[in-house]
């Protein structure tokens, strides 16, 4: 079984108006219109961000007429503006500002004099309510509290990232004053996201840098599964947001009288099995000092050296790695062939299996090729890459994953165009992806989008980033690390 270039398993929902409820001269409602955002470049994160892309555009949209969030549509029968905007401030399309509530002795209640907090679920308020996932601090609460549940309009309860129990336990008194931190329903706009197909993380931010230039498509933002280059950056002042990791190890075929098959490297840090050192990948790739399977441990098989495309930020961060090119070895009429599209065997022959080697994104190995064909994904110094030695550096090449967009001070060689408040919204070092847990809104199901956009990144085969200092001269703490080109 092969794998073939990604294909989001996402279903998308046609949005359309309904039939004959369009006339001649309808207006918009005044407020924010919908933003288009595009992002264009790695093929590693297409499907992570594609399936990020869903969340945010339909689950963080919330429904047209949700309370607290962008209204689209007038009051029946005015038709639908055409123009994706929203009702203005008149219409009660503005959150209205929660005040402060005071708890309830020995419980995880707060109450409020009055009615200040949206229940939408009617009696009991289950479930879906805008106020949910507002951040709640004061008195003696530990940090990352937030409101779990709305009761009433005027009551609600506390809960806590990544249990309840501190939350729960810390309003021991009557009467402790809490501060309810206002927040705005997360795609309020109803900002359409979605990614184009996959060209490289380098050719992705040479088009974030050539836009305005003929032949250089109109994008938002680039995916990058590589870092900010030390030299040779095509501009300056991006901003690269990492919120993923992943790590990069080595593929070969263990079917019988393949060079893995059987394979007993010895050679510490390797203590036995299909691992390779980090000196002797180099050994294959750079200083071609490695070219038979049986010099690590394998069977009498030529080595026959595979690498990505041009412009992949696998192969990037991959000759990071070694130090040198990943091309170095490839004897030159194979260099053309033997340069293939990053995370797939497509292009490499069945008949050439037998001893190819060809450096892979771990997420994307174990979500679509996970041993298929008889490929395995060796080892690098002894150290398996998994979602536990990734979380702890241990597995020696690892890497960030990154969402990376224009933020120009008019320096020399500067980016040319700023990215648009929608695309900072969404992948920008405070935006959604990155945000804390009590900054986000709940979703209709109950579930908080801190948990929901993990969980995608997961299903995708990568490890969210934790907890922490963004960096680049931001010193505050969310989900993304960030650096500046």
């Amino acid at each position: 079984m092969r794998r073939g270039p990604i294909t989001a398993a996402i279903g998308l929902a046609a949005v359309g108006l309904v039939a004959g409820a369009v006339s001649v001269g309808a207006t918009g409602g005044g407020g924010p219109v919908a933003s288009g955002v595009l992002g264009s470049g790695s093929d590693t994160t297409q499907t992570m961000m594609a399936y990020l892309d869903y969340g945010y555009t339909y689950d963080a949209g919330y429904g047209f007429n949700t309370p607290g969030g962008c209204q689209q549509l007038a009051t029946s029968p005015t038709p639908q503006w055409l123009d994706f905007s929203c009702a203005d401030s008149t219409h009660g399309d503005i959150d209205r500002t929660v005040t402060d509530g005071v708890t309830t002795a020995g419980s995880n209640i707060i109450t409020s004099a009055t009615a200040n907090f949206d229940c939408e679920g009617g009696a009991g308020c289950p479930g879906a309510n805008r106020d949910q996932g507002r951040g709640v601090t004061g008195g003696s609460l530990p940090s990352n509290c937030y409101i779990d549940k709305v009761d009433s309009s005027t009551q609600v309860e506390l809960g806590q990232s990544p249990g309840p129990t501190a939350c729960n336990a810390a309003a021991s008194a009557s009467g402790v004053t809490l501060n309810i931190n206002r927040i705005v329903t997360d795609d309020y706009t109803h900002d359409q996201v979605h990614g184009a197909f996959f060209l490289g993380s380098s050719n992705g931010i040479a088009q974030l840098c050539g836009q305005g230039t003929a032949g250089v498509a109109n994008i938002d933002y680039a995916r990058s599964s590589r870092a900010i280059k030390s030299t040779g950056e095509a501009c300056h002042d991006l901003k690269f947001v990492a919120y993923a990791r992943d790590a990069i190890s080595w593929e070969a075929w263990t079917n019988a009288g393949d060079g893995a098959q059987g394979m007993n490297n010895t050679s510490a840090p390797c203590a036995g099995g299909i691992c390779l050192t980090q000196a002797q990948l180099k050994g294959i790739y750079v200083s071609c000092t490695i070219t038979n399977w049986n010099q690590v441990g394998g069977n009498n098989v030529p080595i026959s050296i595979y690498t990505e495309q041009p412009g992949s930020g696998t192969r990037s961060t991959f000759e990071g790695f070694l130090g040198g090119s990943s091309t170095s070895c490839i004897p030159a009429p194979l260099l053309a062939s033997h340069q293939i599209p990053e995370n797939s065997n497509v292009g490499i022959p069945v008949s050439d299996e037998a001893g190819a080697i060809f450096p892979f994104s771990w997420g994307v190995w174990t979500t679509t090729v996970n041993g298929a064909g008889g490929t395995v994904l060796g080892q690098i110094d002894g150290v398996t890459a998994s979602k536990a030695t990734i979380q702890s550096g241990s597995f020696p090449w690892g890497r960030f994953l990154y969402n990376v967009y224009c933020s120009p001070t008019g320096i020399a060689g500067d980016c040319p165009v700023a990215a648009t408040p929608a695309t900072v919204n969404y992948v920008g070092e405070h935006g959604w992806i990155c945000k804390n847990l009590a900054e986000h809104a709940y979703a209709t199901t109950g579930a908080n989008f801190r948990f929901v956009i993990q969980s995608k990144i997961a299903a995708a085969g990568f490890v969210p980033v934790a907890n922490g200092v963004i960096g680049g001269g931001d010193p505050t703490s969310d989900y993304c690390r960030m650096t500046i080109s």
